[in-house]
């Protein structure tokens, strides 16, 4: 699979657990911060509920999922 593809604006994502009610979310904006890249992340049901999280803990796989899972 290929790693910067699954970064692109609009890639879908699933939680492993609730946050802030919402499983499934679509990273919204891309942001650089020192050594650091965050991405915005946007719930589907709920376009208003948006945070921002590293590139590395939205690729730890025991948290986040690519794509809308159950």
């Amino acid at each position: 699979m290929n790693r910067k593809k699954n970064f692109e604006m609009n890639s879908n994502w699933t939680s492993v657990s609730e946050k802030h009610a919402h499983k499934h979310y679509r990273i919204c904006g891309k942001k650089f911060e020192e050594e650091y890249v965050l991405y915005e992340m946007m719930a589907v049901l709920d376009k208003k509920d948006r945070f921002w999280i590293l590139e590395k803990e939205l690729g730890n796989q025991k948290d986040w999922l690519l794509g809308w899972k159950d």
